[in-house]
């Protein structure tokens, strides 16, 4: 029984380790993803705000 907790620990601790890089690659990529895309959207309602004609 306590093998079987000991081998289930390690395993956990070894997919924990072997999940953070990619976990933390995709948050950094989600977050600079969201800052293009707020600044695109700024850029789009800028020129919008400035048009020439009425809608």
């Amino acid at each position: 029984m306590r093998n079987t907790l000991n081998r289930e620990r390690d395993f956990v601790n070894h997919a924990r380790h072997e999940l953070r890089t990619p976990i933390a690659v995709i948050r950094s990529s989600s977050a600079l993803l969201h800052r293009v895309i707020d600044s695109e959207n700024k850029k789009v309602n800028n020129l919008v705000s400035c048009r020439p004609w009425p809608l």
